[in-house]
């Protein structure tokens, strides 16, 4: 029988638990502990002992006797493993590392004063050496006994025999007493969002019509920020669960309105609660009283050389929007100018909207940024530079015999901004046109083998016909060229028009018009004249204007006046008995042209009249006249 001797009869494990924030499997400085996290120990494939973290996210494991062992954590949802990793747990080996002593006894060993106490039988005599280990003695001699008589081999173990527990870590990370568990949470799919607008009324809310404002900083409690975009929307995604704070960055000169007392958005991210939108702020520039405000102006150029540079032989360029980020929107003129008047004293940024197929060349930083204050009221030549981009187009060289079938429309367009649309086979790699007056156009593909552009046809210029040119690259590299004439056709419709009744009996009229309108105003008799404004982003122009006969007057960059008369009918306040203005010779002449409309649209490739009528609360004739006016 050989017989292992040690002074100690335990042997302990431990570690901690930590949040691996980065990922990197190291337990960093600013990573903290998990508290409450199963650890569980395994011996010969069977839990032995389970356990939990503590606040400091230590375990451990005490009194193990000898033997090899498996450690393990639990595995929780949206959490990744990183320490250890490959395989995920640690094996450990206690190893008594302890004397031996080899003997041969009969019977059952059994225990004693300063004898071996051995529970499991053995077989004794014969051939058979069986290994006891045997815990927990202190130095001195002992007697091994087998169950009928004293066995009289004596050995005396001294302090030299004891040798500690040893244990053996099989791990990439080494200490025993530094079985560290490290996880990276993956980020749930949290987010907090909102706008940033013009709060023109300074109700606190957003009102229809009312412009968003970017370039806004959005700040949030653990320090993360972010930038209004162009449509004034901010958002902080990928958050973990907890609190959080979100206040706005409030500029010189500004108010807030929204939110108010208090001025922030507290917010809650759980697992019943994981997305908050909505989260607006409002704000608004004072009109200034006094001689507290100025103004911002500028030109907008044809950067020919692409320097920066306004130089004496590069012409303006009228119809480019300017932006002003308090939401004001204007035109450049005929001229190139725009300006902004009456603004308070405060920090203004003034950008270009971007068009197609040009490059801004001037300001370098793409915008202008500048201070309207008492020793500074009127800045002048915020100046806005850009290059268009070069298009050229490749020579004819694609064989007459497969030439594709070009279809171009429609032949007859209005002045101001029209449309044309080149219909080609699907292996049109690119599609160019050319304009009686040299411009070339590089046309947009939309529908597969449906290519648009848009050109400007100044009001006034003749009925034609004009040949435009139409080039198309194949996928080959070969082009192909055709003609076809176009005419100017003044009596097509130059505007939308969206009227729909209000519950105040007024009218929110929407107008789009198919030019480059710089302003739009709705008269009424008596009522004077109603500024309609340009929502942000699209063509549409609105306003709320007042019932009866009324006439809309859209001017372009040119100076050119489009006017059109029209009846919007007046409506009884709810609760009052509907008064019902039926006139029949009008709405006899309003289903007479729609008939003749109808007609037109087939014969003119669908350009309709585009007057929507408004479905109102009581019946109504409604009559719609056109009329061009040209300014003297």
């Amino acid at each position: 029988m050989a017989v292992r001797v040690t002074a100690e009869d335990e042997g302990d494990i431990s570690g901690h638990k930590f949040r691996d924030s980065n990922g990197n499997g190291q337990w960093d400085e600013n990573e903290p502990p998990i508290e409450g996290w199963n650890i569980r120990l395994l011996n010969d494939g069977q839990v032995v002992e389970s356990v939990y973290t503590d606040d400091d996210g230590v375990y451990s494991f005490t009194g193990l006797r000898p033997g090899a062992y498996i450690i393990e954590e639990e595995q929780r949802p949206e959490w990744e493993q990183t320490r250890p990793d490959d395989p995920d747990y640690y094996t450990v080996t206690i190893d008594p590392n302890g004397i031996e002593w080899t003997g041969t006894v009969d019977g059952v060993v059994y225990g004693g004063p300063n004898s071996f106490y051995y529970t499991k039988p053995l077989i004794c005599g014969g051939d058979s050496t069986v290994i006891i280990e045997v815990y927990g003695v202190t130095p001195g001699e002992y007697t091994f006994i087998c169950s009928s008589e004293v066995y009289n081999e004596k050995r005396t173990f001294t302090e030299d025999d004891f040798i500690g527990p040893t244990i053996t870590v099989v791990d990439e990370f080494g200490a025993p007493n530094d079985l560290d568990f490290g996880n990276y949470q993956q980020p749930p799919e949290t987010s907090i969002s909102g706008r940033k607008y013009y709060d023109a009324n300074k109700n606190g809310r957003y009102d229809e019509g009312e412009s968003y404002l970017k370039g806004w900083t959005i700040e949030l409690s653990n320090g993360q920020t972010d930038v209004t975009d162009d449509n004034g929307y901010y958002e902080f995604a990928g958050l973990e669960y907890g609190e959080y704070r979100v206040k706005e960055v409030l500029k010189s000169g500004w108010k807030q309105t929204a939110p108010n007392d208090p001025n922030y958005h507290d917010v809650v991210l759980d697992e019943q609660n994981k997305i908050k939108d909505n989260l607006d702020f409002g704000n608004y520039k004072p009109s200034g009283g006094g001689d507290d405000y100025g103004s911002i102006s500028g030109y907008k150029f044809n950067d020919l050389d692409g320097d920066g540079a306004w130089a004496d032989n590069e012409p303006a360029l009228s119809g480019w929007t300017i932006t002003l980020d308090d939401g004001q929107t204007t035109t450049t003129d005929a001229n190139g100018y725009y300006i902004f008047n009456r603004l308070p004293f405060g920090s203004y940024t003034v950008e270009e909207v971007q068009q197609d197929d040009w490059t801004q060349t001037a300001p370098a930083t793409g915008s202008h940024t500048i201070e309207i204050n008492s020793g500074n009221r009127n800045a002048r030549n915020l100046n806005f530079g850009n290059q268009e981009d070069s298009i050229i187009i490749p020579p004819v060289s694609g064989p007459p015999e497969e030439e594709p079938v070009i279809i171009v429309y429609p032949t007859a367009v209005p002045a101001g901004d029209p449309t044309i649309t080149v219909k080609t086979g699907p292996d049109a790699k690119q599609v160019y046109a050319v304009l009686p007056d040299g411009r070339k156009l590089n046309l947009k593909q939309g529908e597969p083998g449906i290519w648009k552009v848009s050109f400007l046809v100044p009001f006034g210029t003749p009925d034609g016909p004009y040949n435009i040119q139409v080039y198309v690259a194949g996928a080959n590299g070969e082009t192909w060229q055709c003609s076809y004439k176009i005419t100017i056709d003044n009596s097509l419709p130059l505007m939308k028009i969206n009227p729909s009744a209000q519950a105040d009996c007024t009218y929110m009229l929407k107008i789009k018009p198919l030019f480059n309108a710089v302003s739009i105003r709705y008269s009424v008799p008596g009522h004077g004249d109603t500024l309609l404004t340009r929502t942000p982003g699209s063509s549409w122009w609105t306003a709320a204007v007042p019932a009866g006969d009324g006439v809309i007057t859209a001017v372009d960059e040119s100076g050119y006046e489009v006017v059109k008369s029209m009846f919007l009918t007046i409506l009884k306040p709810v609760g009052e008995p509907p008064v019902v203005q039926v006139v029949p010779a009008l709405s006899q002449a309003a289903h007479e042209m729609n008939a003749n409309q109808e007609s037109t649209e087939a014969a003119n490739g669908n350009y309709g009249l585009y007057v929507v009528i408004a479905a109102l609360i009581v019946a109504a004739g409604v009559l719609v006249t056109r009329r061009i006016k040209f300014r003297d």
